[in-house]
């Protein structure tokens, strides 16, 4: 395998990893808003969603 098609699958496969984790990152903002919309404590949303409480506030500023 040539040193550029090396190169290219291991770009390919770093695209892919950081596509998933921002993903799994949307996907967890998306929930916390959820939560907050349902009046739950930042702590638990924290906890469940994996975010950090000042994301969460963040999160809750833009909502309202």
């Amino acid at each position: 395998m040539s040193y550029l098609a090396s190169w290219e699958r291991s770009a390919e496969r770093r695209g892919k990893k950081q596509g998933k984790i921002e993903g799994i990152d949307e996907k967890s903002k998306e929930t916390a808003k959820r939560m907050l919309e349902d009046g739950m404590p930042i702590g638990k949303i924290s906890k469940y969603t994996g975010l950090s409480e000042n994301e969460i506030e963040k999160l809750s500023s833009i909502s309202h």
